[in-house]
Parts: C-alpha cells; sequence; structure tokens
C-alpha cells in the first residue's frame, strides 16, 4: 500500500531516509484516525512512534551534575553582575540558599576570572534537562494506570488471574529516588500531580513511599506499555467513557508483564 502522506521530507527539499512499511487497511484506517486526533501527519505521526521505539528512554549518559565546559562574555558579566547585586542586598545575618554577601562575590570573581572549574558552583542546583520523551514516557505510564485503576473499580471483585500475579503491580509504584534519571522522572509526577493532574493516582503514590518505589521500575513500565499498547490496538474505538476500560483478562496481561520483569 502507498501513501503520499508518507513522503513529506520531498516536498520540503529535505534529505531524510524512507522507510516503506505495509500494512493491512485495517491498521492503516486507525493509524490515519489516530494521527487526526493527534493534530499530526500521518507521516508525523508513525515517525515519532518509530523514534520513540528505538531511542531509549534512558540516555547512555545520565548525570545528575554538569555545568557548562564554556559561557560567552556576555553571559558572564550579566551573570557576575546578579551576583554582585545579590551580593548588595542580602541581610547580613541571611542563613538563606542563597548563601552571604561573600559567598555571592566569590561567584561573582569565577564567572568574572573565567574560571571554568568552578563554574559547577553556579550550576549546583540546576539538574540536566528532563527531554520531551522522557516527560511523554512518563505521562503515558500515569495514563495506563488511570486507566487501570479506572477499570478495577469497575469491577465486582478481584478476578482470580488478576490475584494470582498480586493487584499490587496494577498500581502505580513510583520511581527509584536513588537511580539518578528516575529521581527525575519522580519529581515530574510531583509536579503534575501539584498541578491537579492525575489526582486519582494520589492514594497510590502515597502508598508508595510518596512516589519512590526504592526499587527500579523503569523496565517494568516499559514492559507494561508495551502490552497496554498492544491490547487497545486490538479493541475498536469507542466513543463514552466505559469504552476505554480493560477486562479481566486484558488486567491480567498487564500484571504478567509486570510479573514477568520481575523473575527475570
Amino acid at each position: 500500500m502507498y501513501d503520499t502522506d508518507t513522503l513529506p521530507s520531498y516536498e520540503k527539499g529535505e534529505e531524510m531516509a524512507i522507510v516503506n512499511v505495509r500494512i493491512d487497511d485495517h491498521y492503516h484506517a486507525l493509524l490515519r484516525e489516530r494521527a487526526a486526533t493527534e493534530g499530526q501527519s500521518l507521516s508525523e505521526f508513525i515517525r515519532d512512534r518509530l523514534i520513540a521505539a528505538v531511542e531509549p528512554v534512558r540516555p547512555p549518559d545520565d548525570s545528575d551534575v554538569f555545568s557548562p565546559d564554556s559561557l560567552t562574555l556576555v553571559e558572564r558579566q550579566q551573570l557576575a553582575l546578579l551576583h554582585r547585586i545579590l551580593a548588595r542586598v542580602i541581610p547580613e545575618d541571611s542563613s538563606q540558599e542563597d548563601g552571604n554577601e561573600e559567598d555571592q562575590l566569590k561567584l561573582a570573581r569565577v564567572l568574572e576570572d573565567g574560571f571554568v572549574g568552578g563554574y559547577s558552583t553556579e550550576f549546583i542546583s540546576l539538574r540536566p534537562e528532563l527531554t520531551k520523551s522522557q516527560c511523554s514516557f512518563v505521562m503515558d505510564v500515569l495514563d495506563m494506570f488511570r486507566i487501570i485503576t479506572f477499570s478495577l473499580d469497575d469491577l465486582d471483585k478481584t478476578p482470580e488471574e488478576i490475584a494470582e500475579y498480586g493487584t499490587y503491580r496494577l498500581e502505580f509504584q513510583g520511581f527509584d529516588h536513588n537511580d539518578l534519571l528516575e529521581g527525575r522522572m519522580a519529581s515530574y509526577v510531583q509536579y503534575l500531580t501539584s498541578e491537579g493532574r492525575w489526582t486519582e493516582l494520589s492514594p497510590q503514590i502515597q502508598k508508595a513511599d510518596n512516589g519512590n518505589s526504592h526499587s527500579p521500575m523503569l523496565g517494568v513500565y516499559e514492559r507494561m506499555l508495551a502490552e497496554y499498547r498492544r491490547v487497545r490496538s486490538t479493541r475498536p474505538r469507542g466513543f463514552d467513557q466505559k469504552s476505554y476500560l480493560l477486562n479481566a483478562g486484558e488486567l491480567a496481561q498487564l500484571a504478567e508483564s509486570a510479573a514477568h520483569l520481575d523473575s527475570l
């Protein structure tokens, strides 16, 4: 099947590789519909999903402490000036995190003299960015557990096939605060819930030591998300709230995917 919507790069004169994929008409229609829902062209939607499939959620080198190797003269002048201003306005008896007058003047001198080795002090309170794909991953995980929670609430009782794996596997366990990347993801969850989003998961977050799993969860969630997306792709699209709920068998599949990684 050929679709001209998959070739926008030639229209823009860009040099990009082309991947030809043949799929059933049924899935083609579902993909086009989903792309329209996301406000994307079909090619944009497919390209983003393909990149997400091969781009690791965890970067190869994940450092929690960083500073630039260089700053421009203008950046150094601006930052140094801000530190000199702070040095003049901080009260003498201040115990704030901004330090005292002497601390601010030292930072100003580091910047003015261009001591790159001291830049880490300037940027010590900053953390590496949580990328767009990593943020999307966290929100996808929360969305999945939202549907799981609503689905479990809709059941009269816990089916045996779910109890076999343990219902706790279908609860959001948070992220491992001892892991650099997962710790930042946990902070993002705290930020999102503080904004009034995914509040239905708040009891689970509190139960999980306020979102600290105390063990790595990234692999578990990746596995569960893959299974969740596979389940959703096989179901017809509905238009009422209950159409998004998962049945007992589908919930058991998700519990099994989480249990599988536990045993590895």
